[in-house]
């Protein structure tokens, strides 16, 4: 079995997939990609496309694997990689010679994507095979990927990629989103004694402290009103809470289960795989939507996701020059 060895993991490197989403009602946390549309994206580039498949997520570089063996990767959201003389672009499938290291020089924004044609070899837990570093299971031991750490590669009898090819992803480039789209929640006006346009027209800005667990953002405090009486109530990915001291709180995949803030509204998916993407010192804003409408912009991107068309171009290396 063909195997990666970890020589320098970069900061915070993990083993995530596509979520624990069957273990959530009994009180685990989702947990697994931040961006699903890169994790998705990094599988289709090495035909390996099952929501519970295993990559890296990559949030700061250099990030140097080593292959045992030949293998099919795929990198979205990089920078570059680089591979002996090559200079690779993101968001490529290609050949990865055994025994030569692959440098990821960290993602374009905040997160960057390392597939494996078969998968990374790691076992189900709770339904999933991401990293929840908050309670120590999943992924790689519970923890960040450390220099030495060796990864299986599950092997496939799908067809693969001629050395002599490099599969490329049909989109064109997502440009950054800084006006999140979100539905109201359905009990805002019993907790928020100031005006809806005091949420929607105001900018604010994602503080460092922000993780997997949510987007701390800093603005203008908005007003609450029966705070104290707020019972925690069950919360889901892309929730907008507000703390008691008016700043919100946008959650993503890793929250738990309850929250004990009061929820203004809920980003809807596509924008908070964005969002997952946003750095300290960033400014947006929200916009609101109908719930119809923003069930139809989620199912349209999922379907763009599934039928977005890969195609093979021929290798180039990077002494060559563009016919660009």
């Amino acid at each position: 079995m063909a195997t990666i060895r970890v020589q320098h993991p970069g900061w915070l490197t993990m083993v995530q997939d596509g979520g624990r989403i069957s273990a959530e009602p009994f009180g685990a946390s989702r947990g697994g990609v931040l961006d699903f549309a890169l994790y998705w994206r990094a599988l289709r580039l090495v035909e390996c496309t099952h929501p519970l498949s295993a990559v890296l997520e990559v949030v700061s570089g250099p990030v140097i694997l080593v292959p045992s063996d030949d293998v099919l990767i795929a990198v979205t959201g990089a920078k570059s990689v680089r591979c002996r003389s090559q200079i690779i672009p993101s968001d490529t499938g290609f050949w990865a010679p055994a025994n030569h290291p692959i440098t990821v020089d960290g993602p374009q924004s905040a997160r960057a994507y390392v597939a494996v044609h078969g998968g990374f070899d790691i076992g189900l837990i709770l339904g999933g095979r991401g990293t929840d570093i908050r309670n120590h299971f999943g992924g790689f031991n519970g923890r960040p990927l450390q220099k030495g750490d060796v990864l299986g590669v599950l092997p496939s009898t799908l067809s693969r990629l001629p050395h002599t090819r490099w599969r490329r992803w049909n989109p064109e480039p997502r440009n950054p989103l800084r006006t999140l789209r979100f539905v109201w929640d359905h009990a805002v006006e019993r907790y928020f004694k100031t005006s809806s346009g005091d949420f929607t027209g105001a900018d604010y800005t994602v503080e460092p402290a922000s993780n997997g667990m949510a987007i701390r953002l800093h603005g203008a405090p908005l007003g609450l009103s029966n705070a104290a009486r707020y019972l925690s109530e069950p919360v889901l990915p892309g929730t907008i809470q507000i703390a008691l001291d008016g700043q919100p709180l946008l959650l993503l995949a890793h929250r738990g289960t309850m929250g004990g803030y009061p929820p203004i509204g809920h980003v809807i998916t596509p924008d908070l795989w964005h969002a997952a993407q946003l750095k300290p010192g960033d400014v947006i804003s929200f916009k609101p939507i109908a719930l119809a409408q923003a069930r139809q912009i989620s199912q349209q991107s999922y379907l763009a996701l599934s039928t977005a068309v890969t195609y093979t171009e021929p290798v180039r290396y990077a002494s060559e020059p563009s016919n660009n």
